[in-house]
């Protein structure tokens, strides 16, 4: 048992405290993530019952139907109105998206496909997959493996990328591509006619910028909302300026990732990539997730490709 410099000297009795502080941060963790994905759960199916209710009710065959898929930005949870709520306002908008989704865990579960397949058979074909996937793989719980504890010599918001483990990134981004690939290639196998729209994300907010009603109401009970400083400071990473500077080199890396594999792909296949960056400005609602105003913007992004001009 590694208690530092005290290994040697530390009586039984430290020992034995240790181990059961330990173990009880072991299993808190552990009953904290099983809580998070409770009330998400639980959460993330109310709202998408809901979402989707109303596309029944009010479906206008005059209005473009689209389907959206994937994480909070497309269906956050809680009080907010995300890119996909404002959608609604001007489509017909069948959801099937859930906060806290991985990449690899859209792609797996396939339900985007299992909803274009409904719509289709029901009548009502849409045009159009708006998509919002990556964030959770690179600012959830895996960011803090692409941190590297802080090291001196550099004012604050200088050489950002010091801090940055690019090995794991590398890896991350490597995965991120291929669940990418293996998602266009089979929307392009089975809906080649339906439009895909994917983005990046816009330079997220360490420590929170919104009002605490905004935030998951279950905070103190499970830990969630602190996506970014809780690892940064854990690397006692703690000036605005680097934090912020460490944020804009991922997400700036992420977009320009994102960009190059749809690049790749052929100039048949309707894929548009939208750039999200600067859109939210000062409006976030939490430390990864724009307010309702913030969501506003970029859903404004959207609806200019989506929506024919008059």
């Amino acid at each position: 048992m590694d208690l530092g410099p005290l290994t040697t000297v530390a009586s039984p009795e430290i020992r034995a405290w240790w181990g059961a502080a330990q173990t009880f941060k072991k299993h808190s963790r552990s009953l904290s993530s099983s809580l998070t994905s409770f009330f998400f759960g639980r959460l993330n199916a109310v709202k998408r019952k809901r979402r989707n209710r109303r596309f029944r009710r009010n479906f206008d065959p005059n209005r473009p139907t689209v389907v959206a898929e994937g994480d909070s930005w497309v269906l956050y949870p809680w009080k907010l109105q995300d890119v996909a709520e404002h959608l609604a306002k001007a489509t017909n908008l069948s959801s099937v998206g859930a906060a806290g989704d991985e990449l690899k865990d859209i792609v797996t579960e396939q339900q985007h496909l299992d909803a274009i397949n409904k719509l289709t058979r029901d009548g009502r074909p849409p045009s159009a997959l708006v998509f919002s996937a990556g964030g959770n793989d690179i600012l959830g719980a895996r960011f803090k493996g692409f941190l590297k504890r802080y090291s001196d010599g550099y004012d604050p918001g200088q050489n950002p990328e010091r801090f940055l483990d690019f090995e794991a990134i590398n890896n991350a981004f490597e995965h991120i591509e291929d669940h990418y690939s293996t998602f266009f290639d089979e929307m392009a196998g089975a809906y080649p006619e339906v439009a895909i729209y994917v983005h990046g994300y816009d330079y997220a907010e360490p420590g929170g910028n919104g009002e605490p009603i905004q935030a998951v109401p279950f905070h103190q009970i499970t830990g969630s909302g602190d996506w970014l400083s809780e690892a940064l400071e854990g690397k006692h990473i703690f000036a605005e300026e680097d934090q912020d500077g460490i944020i804009r080199v991922l997400v700036n890396r992420y977009n320009t990732r994102l960009q190059e594999i749809v690049s790749k792909r052929s100039p048949t296949e309707p894929i548009r990539y939208i750039d999200a960056r600067g859109i939210v400005k000062e409006d976030w609602a939490n430390e990864i997730h724009p307010n309702t105003e913030g969501f506003r913007r970029v859903a404004e992004e959207f609806k200019a490709l989506l929506l024919p001009t008059t």
